[in-house]
């Protein structure tokens, strides 16, 4: 069972998000990378001979004095332009190899200057907001228009208005396609509404966008100046953030768009800049999991996402069965709870990690119809016999059980008629969204009551065939897919448990 966003860490990206992107709000008394002056009656207009600092998130620019935290800046008056051949000021960060130059900026126009000086020196960010749309408005083709955007963008976030937020971030982007800190927000933006809504109509055009706004980040990441007067440790702490929303992006991204190897690529990346976040770490898993074979590497992030959930039902149950799925389901050789406990302390998985591999299903099989009872045979359990035993042995099986009511059961309706739904009732069905179970109802279902495509329902009935499938083309060692005929259904009010359990397949990994 796969969890959004907001059932494990949605808070925690929050956090990196407003730490990344109102750093500028943070920082208003650094100066911007943008010369803002009127211009000057006696002198004739010169570009500045250095460039001023990166200019943060929200931060309007600020030509003159530094102001001081939380206060709007002073514009600059014209005797402070600097003149040509004047050293850079102290702090001010060279630009990356490679990366473009920054070219300082002027407004030549008393009337467009004043009218952005008046913007960046309001303290209300409603009030700042009204001011620079007015200013866009009046001077669209400025050539501080992607400044005022950002400016306009932070307005909006210190005022708690996130849609116009939003907005201001697009737009923005569309004017500097490597604004940094734009590129974050729409990013963890993105990657927030595929998580929040999975099935959403716009779900795969949804993660293809935060899979490219991931990779453009963090290209736009690698030419993203220091502003002067920023410690190192400070700036590089924002980096890594930013870093991390955007791999985190990226790998969601991917994920949905069953994009495996970029999959594993940026979630692991986002995972080693931080290792304590879950979000982070379950993708990683979901990455490794997901895909037939499963990779054993991925069953170190589940039991690590346990550790970091402490405890919690849903990731343990998750992990636990994929490594089931992949080592094998006997309780005397079950060492999940140890991989757990290991994983706790560890912030990456150890050199050489490895599971043992379950047996093959056919040994599974064998084993299951040797040791267990028929009549206590859940799904997955039938499924496994069916599908990989012998068939005289499965035949054994069906002759124990056929004719007898099955215990009441949770599964989801993936096709219904008044006289027979199809469902999903074991664990990897229900991922694969396939019916395993035919359920020929023992009378009409009146249609008030008939479930809905996709929707949970409780069900009983009795045992009468099964028919068995071909493997994956991609796993043909692997289990069979099984579908059950019951005749006699009928539809139970109160299901037992919301979340069947899914049939073994290749058991998961285990360390020794």
């Amino acid at each position: 069972m796969k969890l959004s966003a907001r059932k494990i860490s949605g808070w925690m990206m929050t956090v990196a998000l407003c730490g990344a992107v109102a750093f500028g709000q943070q920082k208003q008394e650094q100066k911007s990378t943008v010369t803002v002056l009127p211009p000057t009656p006696n002198t004739p207009q010169q570009p500045a001979a250095q460039p001023a600092p990166q200019q943060q998130p929200g931060q309007p620019a600020q030509p003159g004095q530094p102001a001081q935290p939380g206060q709007p800046a002073q514009p600059a008056q014209p005797s402070q332009a600097a003149q040509p051949g004047q050293p850079a000021q102290p702090g001010a960060a060279a630009v990356p190899p490679g990366c473009p130059a920054q070219t300082p900026k002027q407004i030549k126009d008393q009337a467009e200057y004043n009218s952005y000086a008046n913007a960046a020196g309001q303290a209300n960010p409603a009030t700042k907001a009204q001011a620079f749309e007015q200013f866009l408005l009046q001077y669209p083709n400025t050539v501080v228009k992607d400044d005022a955007l950002e400016a306009l963008m932070g307005a909006y976030q210190q005022a708690g208005d996130a849609t116009k937020m939003q907005d201001a971030a697009n737009r923005l982007i569309q004017v500097n396609p490597n604004a940094v800190r734009a590129l974050a927000l729409m990013a963890y933006t993105k990657r927030a509404a595929v998580e929040a809504n999975p099935n959403a109509p716009t779900v795969q055009q949804d993660s293809q966008q935060a899979f490219q706004l991931g990779q453009k980040g963090l290209t736009a990441l690698q030419c993203f100046v220091k502003p002067a007067g920023t410690p190192d440790t400070e700036f590089e702490t924002q980096k890594k953030q930013m870093a991390a929303i955007f791999n985190g992006a990226a790998g969601r991204g991917a994920l949905n768009l069953k994009d495996f190897a970029n999959a594993q690529k940026y979630f692991v990346e986002a995972v080693t800049i931080d290792p304590n976040n879950l979000n982070d770490v379950y993708g990683a898993a979901l990455a490794y999991l997901t895909p037939q074979p499963i990779n054993p590497l991925g069953l170190w992030y589940a039991a690590r996402s346990v550790a970091l959930g402490k405890g919690n039902p849903q990731l343990d149950k998750y992990g636990h069965y994929k490594y089931q799925k992949f080592h094998g389901a006997d309780p005397a050789d079950d060492h999940w709870k140890d991989l757990v406990a290991e994983a706790a302390s560890q912030t990456a998985p150890p050199a050489g990690f490895n599971v043992t591999p379950a047996p093959t299903p056919a040994q599974q099989a064998a084993k299951l119809a040797q040791t267990k009872d028929p009549k206590t045979m859940d799904f997955a359990d039938l499924e496994t016999v069916f599908g990989n035993a012998e068939p005289a042995v499965s035949q054994q099986v069906l002759t124990a059980i056929k004719g007898q009511p099955v215990p009441a059961f949770a599964a989801v309706v993936m096709a219904a008629t008044p006289t027979q739904l199809s469902v999903a009732a074991t664990q990897d069905a229900i991922e694969q969204k396939r019916a395993d179970v035919i359920v020929n109802m023992v009378a009409p279902i009146p249609a008030k009551l008939l479930p809905k495509v996709g929707s949970q329902t409780g069900l009983t009935g009795s045992v009468d065939s099964f028919t068995v499938g071909q493997a994956a083309p991609n796993d043909p060692n692997g289990m069979k897919p099984v579908v059950i005929t019951l005749t006699e259904g009928k539809l139970v009010r109160t299901a037992p448990e919301p979340a069947p359990k899914k049939a073994p397949a290749r058991h998961t990994t285990r360390r020794k």
